[in-house]
């Protein structure tokens, strides 16, 4: 609700209220306003995973309505990553419990109506700077005291590939990218300025090398074969859009992850 009270606030160009500990929060810029896309969390992409795994967890525990609530309240952190993974989730959400031939032919017509209405809005500026400038990796409307733009992840995941490939068996240790990435950084960067890589495998790999990632992966392969103990399937499929999620996530250190792993990995046959 804060989200949400933070995207309209700030379009209708109110003064916002910032709650206490809130610093340096994530704006979009828009034609029309400016407001915070990153809610109660520092980073628009932490905010978006948060929903999703509230949005997996509502759908586990047949609270469906809910579930549709916080797959829509990612529009205020406008996480491009975080829109691809719910869209998957809930195609097959809706294909496992509503398939059948007319409803395909729904689908299709739907897919249609998106499709024109993606073809309408290209020829307006915030569309193109929120959606086509992701794919492209054109100048970012996200601003910060970071300066972040489409170009410093591809620079920071570049970084991380680079530290990897240089410490490769073990890496240069937990929570060490930042201190390195000056070093390895095509881009200068400030003096003060504490990266990080915007790919949770990339990151694992140049804190931790082969040795690190290997192990992980394995984690998350023996987590998929915990979730397909849940019959209905919606934590199966939770897991993969995770994984999917992690390539555009900034760090594997934030907590509600490994809550959601524990919750998996305590399923028994």
């Amino acid at each position: 609700m804060y989200g949400w009270y933070l995207l309209v606030s700030g379009l209708l160009g109110m003064a916002q209220f910032v709650l206490p500990g809130i610093e340096e929060p994530q704006y979009i810029a828009l034609s029309i306003g400016t407001f915070i896309r990153s809610g109660t969390f520092k980073e628009g992409n932490f905010m978006g995973l948060f929903l999703i795994f509230c949005m997996i967890l509502s759908f586990y525990v047949h609270k469906k309505l809910l579930g549709y609530y916080f797959a829509a309240s990612l529009l205020p952190t406008f996480s491009s990553i975080g829109f691809i993974c719910a869209t998957l989730f809930l195609i097959w959400y809706w294909y496992r419990n509503n398939f059948n031939r007319k409803k395909f032919i729904n689908l299709v017509f739907i897919f249609s109506a998106v499709v024109l209405v993606f073809v309408a809005l290209l020829p307006n500026d915030d569309f193109r700077f929120l959606i086509l400038s992701k794919l492209n990796f054109g100048k970012s409307t996200v601003t910060n005291n970071a300066d972040i733009s489409r170009r410093d992840r591809v620079n920071s995941l570049v970084t991380a590939l680079k530290i990897g490939a240089n410490n490769p068996i073990i890496g240069v240790g937990i929570s060490n990218y930042a201190r390195h990435s000056h070093n390895y950084s095509e881009v200068p960067l400030k003096a003060n300025f504490k990266g990080i890589a915007n790919n949770i495998y990339a990151e694992i790999f140049a804190e931790v090398g082969v040795i690190g990632l290997f192990l992980f992966i394995y984690l998350l392969f023996l987590l998929y074969k915990k979730a397909q103990l849940d019959k209905s399937g919606i934590m199966k499929w939770g897991l993969l859009v995770t994984y999917i999620y992690f390539f555009a996530f900034p760090t594997f250190t934030i907590l509600f992850i490994w809550v959601f792993f524990g919750l998996v990995n305590s399923f028994t046959s």
